[in-house]
């Protein structure tokens, strides 16, 4: 089925609806995907970008597996879009000075009190304090940069608030890749966030590149579809026999296993395990499987905040 004319499976969250009310009420389809929209995209990209000092044009919108480890790990050239994850848009907007709030709003022709508004609606509507405190995208080893952190507030801001350029600019790159590349390549939906794009630009999801997602929304609210690869992930608040029976119902989950890298088991509590540290490309691994994950993180500390919530399961 494709993403056009997929059900909406339950409500949409704030941040979901908040898009949608700035695309006029109308999810984006990709017969917007015009030359003129494009062009127009990239100029707004841009005039973000010079607000927060950046000098180059048309370009740092979208995340690829040359540059982001995790989505290295696939055979197939693989893009995304970083933004903030939960509400860090809000921590890094904030602690500007005000000189560059004034500037970004103004580069995206709204007020600053708007885009206040906007960065406290978390991306990540159904995180946990468990995945919050050990966050892969908060500390990552790219986190520690401040280009980085302005990077990902310009593309959050311009997804909550210009949503119509955004979907634009990821349209764009997404059909220069199936240009180049035809079915051998894939796009990671949620690099960072837990928005399900499906529903409010389910035009993405016609351009002929399959997607995929790591999520902590619940089956039924978030089912894949034809060209859409969903994985859901465990959480502390959810214990072995509900992951056993989403496996047992067919699903693929993903599970944060307290073993080094590259010992990830090949069972756990009588389920199959793939080892989803080995690739990131969510099509490879079968379906009715536990999609292990060895704990790690950049220090000792992340890692025993893991295993001390819960995040991270015996194996």
């Amino acid at each position: 089925m494709p993403a056009s004319t997929a059900p909406t499976p339950s409500p949409l969250s704030p941040v979901e609806r908040g898009i949608l009310d700035r695309l006029g009420g109308q999810a984006w389809k990709a017969e917007q995907l015009t030359d003129e929209a494009v062009k127009a995209a990239w100029s707004r990209w841009n005039a973000l970008r010079a607000a927060v000092g950046f000098t180059t044009r048309n370009s740092g919108w979208v995340t690829t597996s040359k540059t982001n480890p995790k989505m290295g790990k696939s055979a197939l050239p693989t893009i995304g879009v970083t933004l903030h994850a939960a509400r860090r848009a809000d921590e890094v907007w904030s602690a500007l000075p005000a000189t560059m709030r004034t500037a970004l709003a103004a580069a995206l022709d709204v007020s600053v009190a708007e885009i206040d508004r906007a960065v406290r609606r978390t991306v990540c509507p159904r995180s946990t304090p468990g995945c919050r405190a050990v966050c892969v995208t908060a500390f990552s080893a790219n986190s520690k940069f401040d280009t980085a952190d302005l990077t990902r507030l310009n593309r959050t801001l311009l997804s909550l608030l210009r949503p119509a350029d955004a979907f634009a600019l990821t349209g764009e790159h997404l059909r220069r890749l199936h240009a180049r590349h035809g079915a051998d390549c894939r796009w990671r939906v949620n690099v960072s966030d837990d928005v399900r794009w499906e529903l409010v630009a389910p035009g993405l999801f016609d351009l002929g590149v399959a997607g995929y997602a790591y999520t902590k929304w619940a089956a039924a609210d978030r089912p894949g579809f034809e060209g859409f690869s969903v994985v859901y992930s465990a959480t502390e608040k959810m214990d072995d026999a509900d992951i056993i029976g989403l496996v047992a119902a067919g699903h693929r989950v993903a599970v944060v296993l307290d073993v080094p890298r590259k010992a990830v088991p090949a069972a756990w509590r009588g389920l199959k395990v793939v080892d989803g540290d080995k690739t990131d490309d969510l099509f490879e691994h079968e379906t009715g499987v536990v999609v292990g994950l060895a704990a790690k993180g950049t220090s000792k500390e992340v890692i025993d905040t893991m295993r001390d919530s819960g995040f991270a399961r015996s194996a």
